[in-house]
């Protein structure tokens, strides 16, 4: 299907094979999909008692993982990101000392070198890193509550790759005369609190927006993400003077994402409209009917203010004054 535009073809022949390569296209598609679905609810289904259910659940997800991250398909990789999170959910939920309980960690190891090292980073399958981000997804939903160390673990990681070089960090702390950006120092890998300059990676650092840029648009996550807010401002608007049209795109999807989970997407609702609780309308008929306030006037009562937005988040302030 992909050597070709349409299934017309200049012969009965030739659409026929088209449309046969068409056929054997989709079925393989719905075939990934469904058989996604199908491993997960037979692995999960497995008593933790039963031997061996360690080396079963830890092929399962490597399987899933690989699949993720090479898919070419939307909905394959959708699916195979529910069944590798319901895989990842079984092992922390059900295996409270085993190995079992830290493959989601091993798994989240790996997934992040993909990104992060110069000798395993390459191009997303799917637009925009979702394979990759879809696969952070599962791991870091899958967390019980009342836990957070694996979304700290990869949210500090991923912040830390998504920001320049350690040697244009300090030319950017210089040039906006402020003695530190405001950075939690959380992520920092062996000391070292940005990438260095050899091992700095445009296309990794790419990825790691991306990948934000989907954390922080996940609502289940909202609560676990809330105080990384402030750092990924600063990480995108760090990226918009880049010099690299992909970064700044990136960046700018990560800084649109961030407003709307910290700020509200109605933020400029009028105070008029805050106040609406319903109206009553006669109808053309003489009927008296009631109309439910609009979904602006509902939602803008959440809007933060500016005083609000900094006081939740100290660091931004001296930033933001500096980058403007």
């Amino acid at each position: 299907n992909t050597a070709f535009a349409a299934v017309d073809g200049a012969s009965e022949e030739e659409e026929a094979r088209r449309t046969g390569v068409q056929r054997v296209i989709i079925g393989s598609w719905l075939l990934t999909k469904e058989a996604c679905g199908a491993l997960a609810s037979v692995v999960t289904s497995i008593k933790p008692e039963h031997p061996g259910v360690d080396v079963l659940l830890s092929s399962s997800g490597t399987l899933l993982l690989a699949t993720l991250t090479s898919l070419k398909h939307q909905g394959g990789a959708f699916a195979a990101h529910k069944a590798f999170q319901k895989i990842s959910t079984y092992c922390l939920t059900r295996f409270a000392t085993t190995a079992a309980c830290r493959l989601p960690l091993k798994w989240s190891d790996t997934l992040y070198d993909q990104i992060a090292l110069h000798s395993r980073v390459r191009d997303s399958t799917l637009r925009r890193s979702t394979g990759y981000a879809l696969g952070f997804l599962s791991l870091m939903r899958s967390e019980p509550k009342g836990s957070s160390t694996l979304c700290q673990n990869l949210l500090n990681k991923l912040l830390r790759l998504s920001l320049p070089s350690a040697s244009q960090v300090e030319k950017s702390r210089r040039w906006l005369n402020l003695s530190s950006l405001g950075l939690t120092p959380n992520g920092a890998c062996n000391g070292n609190l940005y990438v260095s300059d050899d091992d700095y990676a445009e296309k990794s650092r790419i990825h790691a927006l991306n990948v934000l840029k989907f954390i922080v648009s996940d609502a289940p996550l909202s609560g676990k993400t809330k105080s990384y807010m402030s750092d990924a401002i600063i990480s995108a608007t760090l990226g918009f003077g880049d010099e690299s049209w992909d970064v700044r795109n990136s960046s700018n999807m990560v800084f649109v994402a961030v407003m709307l989970r910290v700020v509200d997407a109605d933020k400029n609702a009028s105070s008029t409209d805050r106040n609406v609780v319903g109206v009553s309308s006669v109808s053309e008929g003489g009927k008296i009917g009631y109309h439910p306030p609009s979904k602006s006037a509902k939602t803008a009562g959440s809007a933060i203010t500016a005083k609000e937005l900094f006081r939740t988040y100290p660091s931004l302030s001296p930033f933001l004054v500096a980058v403007l």
